[in-house]
This record gives structure tokens, sequence and C-alpha cells, in this order.
């Protein structure tokens, strides 16, 4: 997917920014007589001491030993006199007792995803707009919750069911058509529900994640999956573009939209925005939620910054045409008359045929904003969409005629969605 925060597409590398991933050797011994081959009394009467018997004297002795009996063993000596045995005496060493080895606890045995689930599930509800349904989350200590627009479009009130098959109303403090965001205020919340809180880093692609919500109307649904890949566009219920999205592999399906994608730490590292029973779906980047939550909990829009320019990524084509060294950065394909940059950015004035399609020539090339280098449409949409309100001054790096300079472009606010 590509694009930007804007309608504006261009075969999906173009965006607009505004309106517009064995031992067989073991010997016998043959040597050793048997019973029949022994030998006769000695001429003095003395008893012969056999092999045989030695042998048996000392296995005896040996069970003995084994048996643990207390006297020693008894066998025959050479004279054949009986004699008893004494064990040499020694000091006793101490016993060495092993430490026991410990039970695991209940908690211990759970999986992460038990354990996870547990804490966060009876912060996550079942958003109930009318004929459609949807799932949020407990976004702040006074019990408010998140959910996606698309879930509540224009309703002022909708119903909220707890994990522990609670109902509440719920007011609509806000929504966001755009970023497809809304806030809701529910009526006397639970105390058992707290807030869920919203990641501080952002999330690597293999991290395990898993998704709590109401697919089909089911509260307190569980799925699980990683993290397929981040800084994805995702399309708003207004056809704009939402930068930064990120991509799970784990189940969603008609209901968990609004609903937390939460780390294994429980932190809430996107809103799910789609859910088609497949193992591609998408959530809003937590920047996003942390510019467009307070604007609506305070019953403000949110808006959004413009440059009112349309850019094309630089590809390898698009750098051929403009004679670029680097494939990095977007190309400033329209300027629109009269917004914010015009007369300070220049568009592309001209195509040329790239192994049979047609790109842009001549416009300038976006390479920084603000002292953060644009590699790419994601990477300009994202600053725009996170970083800049209207009125900010953006310092815009640019190539222009195979020269490198920064211009200041004041951002406007976005007009439509």
């Amino acid at each position: 997917m590509t694009g930007s925060d804007s309608d504006a597409t261009d075969d999906g590398d173009e965006a607009d920014d505004g309106d517009e991933a064995d031992d067989g050797d073991e010997a016998d011994d043959g040597d050793e007589a048997d019973d029949g081959d022994e030998a006769g009394p000695p001429a003095d009467g003395r008893k012969r001491v056999t092999r045989r018997r030695l042998l048996a004297a000392c296995a005896c002795g040996g069970l003995s030993a084994l048996a643990g009996c207390p006297g020693g063993f008894r066998g025959e000596t050479a004279t054949g006199t009986s004699t008893e045995r004494t064990p040499t005496e020694r000091t006793p060493t101490p016993t060495e007792t092993a430490e026991p080895t410990p039970t695991p606890t209940e908690t211990e045995t759970k999986s992460v995803f038990e354990r996870l689930y547990e804490r966060t599930s009876d912060s996550v509800t079942l958003v109930s707009a009318g004929t459609r349904t949807g799932s949020g989350w407990v976004v702040d200590d006074a019990g408010r919750i998140v959910t996606n627009e698309h879930v509540v479009r224009s309703a002022s009130e909708v119903s909220v069911r707890y994990d522990r098959d609670e109902w509440r109303t719920a007011a609509v403090l806000g929504t966001d058509p755009i970023g497809d965001l809304a806030v809701l205020e529910p009526s006397d919340p639970p105390d058992y529900a707290p807030p869920l809180s919203l990641a501080a880093d952002p999330p690597s692609v293999g991290e395990d994640i898993a998704i709590i919500g109401a697919p089909f109307g089911l509260p307190g649904s569980l799925s699980v999956g990683v993290v397929s890949a981040t800084g994805r566009f995702l399309d708003s219920p207004t056809g704009s573009s939402i930068p930064g999205a990120i991509q799970v592999d784990a189940t969603a399906n008609p209901g968990n939209s609004g609903g937390p994608i939460l780390s294994t730490a429980g932190e809430v590292i996107g809103v799910l925005n789609s859910g088609a029973g497949v193992a591609v779906n998408f959530g809003i980047p937590v920047p996003l939620v942390e510019a467009v939550v307070p604007e609506l909990t305070a019953g403000r829009d949110y808006r959004y910054a413009t440059l009112r320019i349309s850019v094309v990524e630089v590809t390898p084509a698009v750098a051929r045409a403009n004679d670029l060294a680097d494939v990095t950065g977007v190309l400033v394909r329209r300027v629109a008359p009269g917004g914010p940059a015009a007369g300070i950015l220049r568009g592309s004035s001209e195509t040329a045929a790239v192994d049979g399609r047609e790109v842009p020539v001549g416009g300038d090339v976006v390479v920084g904003l603000d002292g953060r280098t644009v590699t790419s449409v994601a990477a300009f949409a994202a600053h725009l969409a996170f970083e800049t309100r209207p009125g900010d001054d953006v310092e815009v790096t640019v190539l222009r005629d195979g020269d490198r300079r920064t211009v200041t472009v004041t951002a406007a606010a976005r007009t439509s969605v």
C-alpha cells in the first residue's frame, strides 16, 4: 500500500499531503576351575581354601554390607578360621541436603497470552451503535473509551458491554473521520476496568501481539500473532490515507474494529481498523492516537496539517529520469495554487517515459523535513500527520537542479477529508 495522508495517488506511489515484509573384546575366563576340578584337602588336615569359597565369602560380605549389617561381614581366612572384621573407623561427614525443588506457582505455569488476557480483558469492551458493533478499550482514568469512527459514525450515544457482562450507556465525545478514531464517555464506568497504556516504543516486526475484541459480537475474544510490518498506509473511511499503520497476522473479523492490538507487556501498540478474517490486518499507529484522542476528549476536532502539495516516491525510474544519484526521497509533482507552498516549492513540469512508464520530471525532490531524513512517501506523510500542526513552520530540504537547499513552508489546516 502506498500513499500518504491525502487522497491523491499515482499507481500506488503518489501521495497528496493534504486535500488533494559395543566390548566385543572382553575375554572369557577360560583358566578358572570348575567344581569338579577342585583338589582334595591338604595332608596336614587343614581345610583347603578354594577359589569358589573365597568368592562366596566375598559375595556374602558384599551383600551384608549392602544390606547395611552393623557388625561388618563374616568370612573365612586362608587358614579356614572364622573371623569378624570390624569396619575401619572414619570421621563421619555431614549429610548433604539438596535444596527442595520449588513448586511452580499457578501464574508461572500459564502462557504469556493467558497472563496478558487476565491483565487486560477487563479493559476491553463491545461497542454497540444501532446495527453496527465494534470493540473499544479504556484509555484514561476517567474510564473513557477509544474505538473507531466507522463504528459509531454519526451516533451521539452508544452502548458498551464490559468483560463481566455489565452494560453502560456512553456518550460520543468526538470523532475523527480521517484518522478513524472516536472517544466515548460511559456513564458510571466500573472500577475493575483500568486504562490500558500506550506503548512508548514503536513495535518491531516479528514481535508477539494479541488482539482482544468482539468479532461478530462475541465479546472478550482473543487472537494472537505477530507484527508483520510497520509503516503501512491504511485507508480511512473518508478515502484518505493513514500513514504509519502496523500490519499484523492475528485473525480479526467484523466486530474487532476499534479494539486494541496489544504487546505481550499489555500495552496498546495500535487500534485495529480492519478485520476480514484473514491474516493481514491493520492498526492505527500510537502516534496518531496520542495526537487525536486528547483533542476529541476535549470536544475539539483534530486539525491535520498540510503543505498542499502532491508527491511521488523516488523510484529507480524516477531517479533515472531526473538524473538523481540516490534513489531516496519524494518528488513534488504538483503544488496547489494559492497554497502554503506556492512560490516556494517547485512541482514537476513534464514527464518522461522510462521502461514504458511515464514518470514526472523537473520537480523538487524532498529529502528532509525539520532536519529529519525523508526516504519515502510514508516518512513524508507520517511527519506531517504526527509531528506537524497547522501554523507550524516546516523546514523542507530539497534537491533542485543538482543543488541542496532548505526552504520554509508554513503548514495549513486541511479543509476537507
